[in-house]
């Protein structure tokens, strides 16, 4: 879902809010420019969006987040048990 003011606030995430950027490295060894992808996480599943929260996935370039009414913290296992 796109990220605006009047359909997200009040909501939670569904999924981890992660940025993607490009880490160029050189490898001692040969001296090569190596890039890397690397993530970092924004804002974890479970978070309540409010205006501090919409404004830091602005910020951060994010433009596409899941949202979900229910406050989901853990996933569930086939056992029934819930991990964090």
């Amino acid at each position: 879902m796109k990220i605006t003011d009047q359909l997200i606030k009040g909501k939670y995430l569904a999924k981890n809010a992660i940025r993607t950027f490009n880490g160029d490295f050189t490898d001692e060894d040969t001296g090569e420019i190596v890039t890397i992808e690397r993530n970092e996480i924004i804002a974890k599943r479970g978070t309540y969006i409010d205006l501090i929260t919409i404004s830091l996935l602005r910020e951060n370039g994010i433009t596409d987040i899941e949202v979900s009414d229910e406050c989901r913290l853990g996933t569930w296992v086939n056992n029934f048990t819930k991990w964090e």
